[in-house]
């Protein structure tokens, strides 16, 4: 591992996202920075590795205070992942009772909903079997179950399925049949909108559903999606059969999904706990250098070196993943040094920040300038998919702009024949 350090640089969600807190001292003085982070950080990882007696040590006599590591959990969206792993430990009783009687009402309302969202997933399956379109289950209760031991110890508030792109028109169909609508907006023509974008969002009384058929639209990289469908395995959750995406695709769709988040100003370290579950059961059984020789054939090596370092240098936990490590010191060239500290502006970022745009533009496998221009292209298409209250309003303010100007040239025609109307 010395060779790799010598190469880098280490430094909703709803309501689950607002369980009530007093406010602590470093929140009413605004000085909940970096050290608190790093902090919070380290305690986390201790939950990641199943060491939860060594986690009530850091709180018990520790600089984190338990409140304000309830809030951090808040903020990151694991309320449910560490409260499944507070049962029996010495850590339960040093959190604050406030937050876990919340916290308990709130999980068990979550949990209602993760169970609604299993049977809706399993009644969407029978529909498009019949139908004979073929999907592949993302996300939501396949990666809990999987990954995580349980729908219960994992959020999630949609459910997500990719299907072949010639497909959304006619699944759009059925699933109007049983009484979704699709909240996106479809700018100009399907082909343009599906070029820029990479999924619909539906909804149906209290489920959301997003219709994938991409796993990321982007300006560089170029996904094999021939292989993504030929390499799907199965997996059974609920008594039923599901597709899913391989081993390698999986790990694929975590990288990149964590860095169209961090672009976007969005990223939350529950993505980067997900990352580290799915790392534990897959990273022994993936050839490495295979798998980043796909990658550069996608041009999507750089966006992979540099997300698993980030991951490395947040939970510091390279010896775990040691045929990972060894592949991220071959190709040490690609990856991008930041200064210490950057890693917390980056997920800190708010939604459209420029650090978050500057830096992953420095990351894809093209030019900055085309970056810019596939942005700034995309941007009313992104807009209208996936902020349809967005394009509504400036459509509403387009037509009103135009009646404006419409009432005015009709004023201006008007006045010269009212005055030649008093001429005679």
């Amino acid at each position: 591992m010395g060779s790799l350090q010598r190469h880098i640089v280490f430094f909703d969600e709803k309501e689950m996202n607002h369980l009530i807190l007093p406010a602590t001292p470093a929140q009413r003085t605004g000085n909940y920075a970096a050290m608190s982070f790093q902090q919070h950080l380290a305690l986390l990882s201790l939950f990641l590795k199943g060491d939860p007696d060594a986690a009530a040590d850091r709180l018990r006599h520790g600089t984190v205070q338990p409140v304000d590591f309830a809030q951090f959990l808040n903020q990151h969206g694991l309320q449910l992942f560490v409260f499944s792993r507070l049962e029996g430990t010495p850590v339960r009783k040093l959190l604050p009772q406030q937050w876990l009687n919340e916290l308990k009402r709130v999980s068990l309302r979550q949990w209602t909903v993760q169970e609604a969202l299993v049977r809706e997933l399993a009644q969407l399956s029978s529909l498009l079997a019949a139908a004979g379109h073929e999907f592949i289950l993302l996300k939501g209760p396949y990666l809990a179950m999987r990954f995580f031991g349980g729908i219960d110890r994992r959020q999630f508030w949609d459910l997500d399925i990719l299907v072949r792109r010639e497909r959304v028109v006619p699944i759009e169909v059925l699933l109007r049949s049983i009484g979704y609508t699709r909240k996106s907006t479809i700018l100009i023509n399907p082909a343009l909108t599906t070029r820029f974008t990479h999924a619909f969002d539906f909804v149906k009384s209290d489920v959301a559903l997003d219709l994938h058929w991409l796993l990321s639209a982007n300006a560089a990289h170029y996904l094999d999606y021939e292989a993504i469908w030929r390499q799907r395995q199965d997996f059974v959750l609920a008594k039923r059969n599901f597709a899913v995406l391989s081993d390698e695709y999986e790990i694929v769709f975590s990288l990149i999904s964590i860095f169209k988040d961090l672009e976007r100003g969005a990223a939350r370290l529950k993505s980067f706990v997900d990352l580290y579950f799915i790392l534990n059961q897959l990273s022994r059984r993936i050839d490495w250098e295979a798998f980043l020789a796909h990658r550069r054939r996608e041009k999507t090596l750089r966006i992979t070196v540099n997300i698993l370092t980030f991951f490395f240098e947040l939970f510091n936990c390279h010896h775990e993943f040691p045929e990972v490590a060894a592949a991220l010191v071959r190709e040490h060239q690609h990856i991008k040094i930041v200064p210490a500290g950057y890693y917390q502006v980056l997920i800190d970022g708010s939604p459209g920040a420029l650090k978050n745009k500057t830096w992953a533009a420095g990351i894809y496998e093209c030019s900055r300038l085309h970056v810019f221009i596939w942005w700034l292209l995309s941007l009313p298409f992104r807009l209208a998919v996936h902020d349809s209250g967005w394009y509504t309003r400036f459509k509403d303010r387009l037509l009103r702009a135009k009646a404006r100007l419409r009432a005015a040239a009709l004023g201006r025609g008007a006045k010269p024949a009212q005055e030649r109307g008093s001429i005679r």
